[in-house]
């Protein structure tokens, strides 16, 4: 997510003729102004909307410096699998770099053209096509924030609370069973790698594609099995019917455990309830005895590193008096991610509004 179309590199010559010998003047290279003439080869919402076909972080968000042509102040880098910065497409002198030059030709390329097809099977160019519908059936929306006013400590905050998010999204992975095929994405398909990532997982979810078995980010189009259950378990529609009538029941059924089989949760990775439920003795549900593991101790590297931001997040604001309510739910909540208490985290959670303190925050 090809042949590519030269941008920006215009080079101006003069020859000038003095006393029977031909001169030439120096290269000058062409003013930004001038290079910015050749980015109006596509339009505001198909660049955005193709970014996305070819896994490129940029967004088109205004169209005021010269309309119909993309200019440096008016991209921005957006949240994706690619980790890039402002600075890998605009350079600190205000002028596209190299990479955004290959990136908007190719974006120009897929506009012309269309996708390339050639050497592809008809499963994998069908599969592909239902991947770019999926993603057309949305839009990209930027969610602009202004920090430059922020202080040193709440830009740490803000970072430090990305992060954690980065860490629960690693956490759902697994409990979704997405993690299982993060590597099957194949090298050459860039929007199948968005697909993955914005729908955090392989599996289709808008409305023309989701009910079609061949879309899907990867080429194995599998069913989801979920992590948080034994996998045998879930080929009964009713199994959740069945979790409640356990002895266990409610622990099986709590919102914040795991379910694996009794048998094999000792020699299970953590997190793996399918790998657990295979060790365990059959029963009508065809799956060992079923024992309930709290989220802290299923995943416990993720979640001890989320407390660990958390209480560091605390100690960042612990300076402001104005900010002693989130303060404190960060430190209820750091504990919650340690020990699955969290219904305890509800209450300091619960206590803040906009006059103590001038961020939402809800993480769990």
């Amino acid at each position: 997510m090809k042949t590519r179309t030269m941008l920006g590199g215009l080079l101006a010559t003069a020859v000038l003729a003095t006393s029977g010998v031909a001169c030439s003047k120096k290269k000058k290279e062409a003013s930004e102004q001038t290079r910015n003439v050749t980015y109006e080869q596509v339009t505001r919402a198909d660049f955005n909307r193709l970014a996305q076909h070819l896994n490129i972080p940029l967004f088109w968000a205004t169209d005021k410096e010269e309309p119909m042509v993309l200019s440096p102040k008016e991209v921005v880098v957006v949240l994706g699998p690619d980790k890039s910065l402002r600075t890998d497409w605009v350079g600190t002198d205000g002028n596209w770099t190299d990479r955004f030059k290959k990136a908007y030709g190719a974006i120009a390329d897929l506009s012309r053209q269309g996708p390339s097809e050639k050497g592809l099977k008809p499963s994998e160019v069908e599969r592909r096509a239902l991947v770019r519908q999926e993603l057309d059936q949305g839009r990209p929306t930027l969610l602009r924030a202004n920090l430059s006013k922020l202080s040193e400590a709440q830009r740490n905050f803000v970072s430090q609370m990305l992060e954690a998010g980065r860490l629960i999204d690693q956490i759902y992975a697994k409990q979704t069973g997405a993690t299982e095929w993060a590597g099957s994405v194949l090298p050459d398909d860039p929007a199948s790698k968005y697909l993955f990532f914005r729908n955090q997982g392989p599996w289709c979810r808008a409305p023309a594609t989701e009910e079609d078995p061949k879309c899907s980010a990867v080429p194995e189009a599998p069913k989801q099995v979920f992590g948080l259950y034994p996998a045998p378990l879930q080929e009964d529609s009713g199994f959740c019917d069945y979790l409640e009538k356990q002895p266990n029941g409610d622990d099986l059924m709590d919102h914040f455990n795991t379910v694996a089989a009794a048998a094999a949760e000792a020699a299970a990775p953590a997190g793996n309830a399918g790998a657990a439920a295979a060790a365990g003795q059959n029963n009508d549900a065809g799956v060992g005895p079923l024992v309930a593991t709290p989220y802290s101790a299923a995943y416990t590297a993720e979640m001890t590193e989320v407390a660990n931001i958390l209480e560091s997040a605390a100690q960042t604001l612990q300076p402001d008096p104005k900010e002693a309510a989130m303060v404190a739910y960060l430190k209820s909540a750091a504990l919650a991610f340690r020990n699955n208490t969290w219904f305890a985290a509800d209450e300091p959670w619960s206590q803040m509004n906009g006059k103590n303190s001038q961020w939402y925050l809800r993480i769990g």
